[in-house]
């Protein structure tokens, strides 16, 4: 299983969980568990709680709708590899 999914598969059994725990519970490098969080954030797949710095798996299963700034389904489906977690979280 690629890194991004397995951070993925962790956040979803806990559906809450910090970096360093996701970090620590897939034996990724925390700096590509930031990058992978940040990049399914940007895709509507997971949220940040500002009030917990916690980051919860979606329960819509998809993107959520937000005007034009809504990510499409496509770009959900284009992280698969650590070069796409990088690519979507970079800076632009």
């Amino acid at each position: 299983m690629n890194s991004p999914r397995m951070i993925f598969t962790a956040l979803g059994r806990s559906h809450a969980a910090t970096a360093a725990e996701l970090a620590r519970q897939t034996g990724v490098d925390q700096t590509l568990v930031h990058a992978a969080l940040t990049a399914y954030t940007q895709a509507g797949r997971v949220m940040f709680d500002l009030d917990k710095s916690l980051r919860t798996a979606s329960r819509s299963g998809g993107s959520r709708q937000m005007g034009k700034n809504a990510f499409s389904a496509e770009m959900e489906s284009d992280i698969q590899t650590e070069d796409d977690v990088r690519r979507h979280a970079a800076p632009r």
